[in-house]
């Protein structure tokens, strides 16, 4: 809904039905008689979370902390609701494949911004904006950590599907990622991608093909 209302803020009341279908979504999680699976785990995150908050708070940040506080309930609540009513194999596939196409659609953002905010060697990158109608992605800080998971989500998809078409789609997410990566021009995209390719070399099976492929990727980077 946020291209919708960048263009019709008329239209700006629509921002609110995803929040109004998640916390509806969480009342029904909380009458459910189903197990709450692995909610101890998030529940920590959470605490942990809030924490935060209360120290924010003390320091005299709070407009800030309570921002942060109202989205951690929402990445709560979208983190046990799914375990709980997510009981088939096909059905976390539909969760899995709607955040593959979340971060598809944002790569291709990425890549529009190229045309839309040239890079120059007279303008400093880091102020570039990138998807310029997103409150959060229209900058590096926020845009470089999306495109670090969106590239270790479509590896691992590509690897994890038989299907042609996905697998054609993983790999373009995987190129959108990396001119993602490299366009957005951050410090802490940059540690970011070496911490989260460093733990896909550690776990994957061909450590030597990996090794060079993480020289290779930091070298270019």
């Amino acid at each position: 809904f946020r291209l919708l209302t960048y263009y019709a803020p008329f239209l700006t009341p629509l921002l609110w039905v995803p929040e109004l279908l998640l916390y509806t979504a969480v009342g029904v999680w909380i009458f459910s008689s189903l197990p709450k699976r692995h909610v101890k785990w998030f529940t920590v995150f959470f605490a942990l979370t809030l924490f935060g908050t209360v120290v924010a708070f003390f320091l005299g940040n709070w407009g800030v902390a309570r921002l942060v506080v109202r989205q951690m309930v929402q990445y709560y609540a979208l983190g046990v609701i799914p375990l709980t009513f997510c009981t088939t194999r096909r059905r976390a596939n539909t969760i899995l494949l709607l955040y593959f196409f979340y971060i598809l659609y944002y790569g291709i953002w990425g890549l529009i911004s190229l045309q839309m905010a040239p890079i120059m060697d007279e303008i400093d990158p880091g102020i570039r904006q990138i998807v310029f109608w997103h409150i959060h992605f229209n900058n590096r800080d926020n845009f470089g950590p999306l495109v670090v998971i969106g590239l270790a989500y479509s590896v691992y998809l590509r690897s994890a599907t038989n299907s042609r078409v996905l697998r054609a789609l993983a790999l373009v997410s995987i190129l959108l990622c990396v001119v993602g990566i490299i366009t957005s021009f951050g410090r802490g995209t940059f540690l970011a991608f070496v911490v989260t390719v460093a733990y896909m070399w550690v776990r994957a099976r061909r450590k030597f093909t990996g090794a060079l492929l993480l020289v290779v990727s930091v070298a270019v980077l």
